[in-house]
């Protein structure tokens, strides 16, 4: 039986992903650093293991006793907002919980897969962007993802260790924390519905345009990489199309029956927000055949459902 180490876990995609390895006969290990919620302990299919990524007496502990035969690196922090506020602590997080987990699996001399979860952030203003784009990080989130990847490179052709790393950019789904704007929008189109808050919905930059994937997308395209990727590459994970915010909002909003006034919220809007981030997902369509089957309808339609059920329980 493979054993598949899961780190971040308890995230909103470790969650999707952990339903998706559980689909299978597969020995699945989760890491989580703080506490676990009720739906994660009654989920009795996966060994979840307590570990703080940035002790590395810890994680060499982990690694020795599981022994992974398939890794997926998903724990990191990810919010650009949160990364301004604390530029150092989501450096030890991103780039040195990465590090230690790499030096654990190598010193295990067992050889396994790794797949690495970066950011399609990295590549900053730059358009047209492919893996061979350089990268312009233009926020400590994004320059610690950089730096994380830089700091893979002396471990890319190891003997024992098979790395794949993974670009993704902007996914969403049911589930996704309400710090991102598409999950925020819904949870406040929900709490309007149930007549927990006014008929004002609070916004930022509407006219900024990302490339959107379904979550449940994402974590398919991981576990085709894990595959089929080629160790040592790196992989963009996007549909190859963008949308603006606005026309997000707007399929929401068409959703619901409320009368709505938007109203722009200054604390929303983000320092030096880049416009219009686009990429190619050709790579990774050659190398395992992906492409998105959940349309952002359904994928919106989703959103404001789990947070509808959540206005009632």
């Amino acid at each position: 039986m493979t054993t598949i180490l899961v780190t971040g876990a308890q995230g909103f995609v470790g969650t999707h992903l952990l339903k998706s390895l559980l689909s299978s006969k597969n020995n699945v290990v989760a890491l989580y650093q703080k506490k676990l919620s009720p739906t994660n302990l009654l989920n009795k299919q996966v060994k979840w293991l307590q570990c703080d990524l940035t002790n590395l007496k810890q994680v060499q502990k982990i690694i020795k006793r599981i022994k992974p035969n398939k890794t997926y690196h998903l724990a990191a922090q990810s919010s650009v907002p949160f990364s301004w506020q604390k530029p150092s602590e989501t450096f030890k997080t991103n780039v040195m919980g990465t590090l230690h987990l790499v030096e654990a699996l190598i010193a295990n001399k067992k050889k396994s897969h790794l797949l690495i979860v970066g950011s399609g952030e990295v590549y900053g203003r730059n358009k047209k962007i492919t893996e061979i784009t350089p990268l312009k990080p233009e926020n400590p989130y994004a320059a610690s993802k950089a730096a994380q990847d830089i700091a893979l490179t002396p471990y890319l052709n190891d003997a024992h260790l098979q790395v794949i790393r993974v670009r993704p950019f902007n996914h969403i789904g049911p589930g996704q924390d309400r710090r991102f704007a598409i999950p925020n929008f819904a949870y406040q189109i929900a709490a309007i519905e149930a007549n927990k808050m006014p008929p004002v919905l609070h916004v930022g930059n509407l006219k900024a345009k990302r490339d959107f994937t379904d979550v449940r997308d994402v974590v398919r395209a991981y576990k085709l990489l894990m595959s089929r990727g080629k160790a040592g590459e790196v992989y963009n994970v996007c549909s190859g199309k963008t949308h603006s915010i606005q026309w997000m909002l707007n399929q929401l909003l068409s959703l619901t029956d409320k009368k709505i006034k938007l109203l722009v919220d200054p604390k929303l809007l983000r320092n030096k927000d880049i416009l219009d981030i686009s990429a190619s997902g050709t790579k990774l369509k050659k190398s395992t055949g992906w492409s998105p089957q959940i349309t952002l309808e359904k994928s919106l339609k989703d959103i404001l459902t789990h947070f509808r059920r959540e206005m009632h329980t």
